[in-house]
């Protein structure tokens, strides 16, 4: 990237709400409605949320990443995932959506 030029890193135009991780090496994003994450040059797109979800932030250590998704009692929820994906997400909050087992809901690629 040169100073005051933009490149695009996603091939569509459905990806939005970029962040950064914390050592500045990957950005998660919201691709298709649900949540993503690539290499800061734009090469190993994946996704990680097993749900359609919003608002993704990383953790402190760069592994997990929290996102708002629909909870079990249809409100929006918190959810958390690893960076490689791949693995149904730990519910958060709200507590009484904690120990309910989640709706079973499959990868949404594309």
């Amino acid at each position: 990237k040169q100073a005051g030029h933009a490149t695009r890193l996603t091939q569509d135009e459905v990806s939005k709400q970029p962040v950064l991780s914390p050592d500045a090496t990957q950005i998660a994003y919201v691709h298709n409605d649900t949540v993503w994450v690539m290499n800061l040059d734009g090469s190993q797109q994946h996704q990680v949320s097993d749900r359609a979800g919003s608002a993704p932030a990383w953790d402190a250590s760069g592994v997990r990443i929290t996102y708002t998704a629909t909870s079990c009692t249809g409100a929006p929820g918190t959810f958390r995932t690893g960076v490689d994906g791949g693995a149904a997400s730990e519910v958060v909050a709200p507590a009484a959506c904690v120990t309910e087992e989640a709706p079973l809901v499959g990868y949404i690629m594309g």
